[in-house]
């Protein structure tokens, strides 16, 4: 099983990969498209996958679309995502790594 989190922006993804242990197996950045969501999904998702990004305006259609890739994709309340609001050194990277580790620690 692995741990997926997304940090979604309006042109770009960053993704956080790690695996069971909780280890970052994989770090990449690719648009947000549909086309790039679904290659993202084939390459580095298993049936098992839990995936975590926070709502944005077309969270809806991205879990659509992993959805069929995934055993449970979950949208995060940013106001509630406290980690990472409260971040000291805030990132796209750290921010998906963080939304994986909150995801796998549920």
């Amino acid at each position: 099983m692995v741990y997926a989190g997304l940090d979604v922006h309006k042109d770009a993804v960053q993704a956080a990969v790690l695996d069971e242990a909780g280890k970052l197996r994989h770090r990449v950045r690719f648009p947000c498209t549909r086309e790039e969501f679904v290659r993202f999904a084939k390459r580095y998702l298993d049936p098992g996958a839990r995936v975590a990004l926070e709502a944005t305006s077309h969270t809806w259609s991205i879990v659509e679309v992993l959805s069929p890739f995934a055993a449970e994709v979950v949208v995060s309340n940013p106001l509630r995502t406290r980690a990472i609001a409260d971040a000291k050194v805030k990132t796209d990277k750290v921010d998906a790594v963080v939304l994986a580790q909150l995801l796998r620690a549920v």
